[in-house]
């Protein structure tokens, strides 16, 4: 039994260390169920009668070797779930990809490895040095890949940019999703709820700031980037709403939906003129950005508390 122990830990561990692919998780199970306890077997004596306690070992090989097999069970599970969500989350990126015009999207494995790279390292350029800096050149050169390669991908500078954005959008989601559950898990008293969700907005704008604004500046122009903006855009307001929504018996307001979007709207739109974020650079960073948060969050907190004057 002490044998047998041995081998499900170890066969344990050696499961959640190495990667290994479905075919292999069940061959290592077959050995597990049967080697195990056949050698187990070989190493103890023959009776003639099953002496007191055999049956009861038997019986811990077999619970043992049922348990080996849950954690294998459990853990292909697991693993395809991750892969089925990656997948899916890659495929929402290519999806959107696809509405764009002037973009190639790869099809082999390492074509998309390739243009990852350009991706990312034009969202680094974009990011740190701007708008005016980001060249088919430099991206070529920062990713390691030929000029020739990313024309393979685009036709030029703008339609980067396009594929761009959709990374772009898909992170802010991403983060967004993240940030919303984070602050629903401090479980605050409804007045630091509100407050906490109007500065948590402000603060992950003006992370987004500098990757945004040139995206946004492009809008107007191009009806199929306004309209994947305008999705990501109702995608943020929709989490917020929802989540102050949650607390609706705590919410003066006799329309609680009008009040929360109310909100939303007011904050959103102080902190686009402050970051300069649409058409608004020439205002941009007017005022105390402390003060805004805090002003903001106190005026969303007693209009959602008592509501408009009778």
């Amino acid at each position: 039994a002490g044998a047998v122990v041995a081998a499900s830990g170890c066969s344990t561990a050696l499961l959640l260390a190495v990667p290994l692919s479905p075919w292999m998780l069940v061959v290592l199970v077959v050995a597990l169920l049967f080697v195990t306890p056949l050698a187990l077997r070989m190493s103890q004596p023959a009776y003639p009668v099953p002496p007191p306690g055999l049956l009861a070992a038997r019986a811990g090989e077999t619970v043992l070797g049922a348990l080996v097999g849950l954690s294998v069970v459990v853990l292909c599970l697991r693993r395809r779930n991750a892969g089925r969500s990656d997948k899916r989350a890659r495929l929402g990126g290519e999806q959107r990809m696809t509405e764009l015009k002037g973009i190639r999207t790869p099809q082999q494995d390492r074509s998309r490895q390739s243009f990852e790279r350009v991706l990312e390292a034009a969202i680094e350029i974009l990011s740190e040095e701007g708008y005016e800096q980001l060249t088919l050149a430099g991206v070529s050169q920062r990713a390691g890949v030929s000029t020739g390669s990313i024309y393979g991908r685009v036709r030029g500078k703008e339609d980067l940019l396009d594929a761009v954005q959709v990374r772009i959008l898909e992170r802010v989601e991403g983060q967004q999703a993240e940030l919303l559950s984070d602050i629903r898990a401090e479980h605050l008293p409804f007045g630091a709820l509100v407050t906490k969700m109007v500065s948590a907005l402000g603060e992950f704008l003006k992370a987004q700031a500098n990757l945004l604004r040139p995206l946004m500046s492009r809008a107007p122009s191009n009806p199929t980037v306004a309209s994947l903006g305008k999705r990501s855009f109702h995608k943020l307001r929709q989490g917020w709403v929802d989540t102050l929504l949650e607390r609706r018996a705590e919410i003066g307001h006799p329309r609680p939906e009008h009040a929360v979007e109310a909100c939303f709207s007011l904050a959103y739109a102080a902190f686009a003129r402050y970051l300069g974020l649409g058409s608004t650079a020439d205002v941009a960073g007017e005022g105390d950005w402390d003060e805004l948060k805090h002003d903001l969050g106190e005026m969303s907190e007693l209009f959602l508390r008592y509501g408009p004057r009778a």
